[in-house]
């Protein structure tokens, strides 16, 4: 899926989606749990587990990680099909 981003309906956060190679149905799952949480989430821990739970509940057959935040190192490694950044 191309990149791409837009902002919640009715709410103001803007986004972006850099790379995503999800099936469309849980890529919107994915975005709608992410601005769920930060609409919710006080602290970025507590957004970051929001959306793992909601993730590993939407999808049953794997286990999902979450990292929030401005600064933050990462080396991925993931499942074709299922990575949202």
């Amino acid at each position: 899926m191309a990149p791409g981003g837009g902002k919640a309906s009715g709410k103001d956060i803007p986004y972006e989606i850099v790379t995503c190679n999800m099936a469309p149905e849980l890529q919107q799952t994915g975005i709608d749990a992410i601005l769920e949480a930060c609409l919710n989430g006080k602290v970025e821990k507590d957004i970051a587990t929001m959306v793992k739970r909601a993730m590993d509940a939407a999808d049953q057959g794997g286990t999902w990680h979450c990292i929030v935040g401005h600064d933050f190192g990462a080396s991925l490694s993931f499942d074709n099909k299922y990575l949202l950044f």
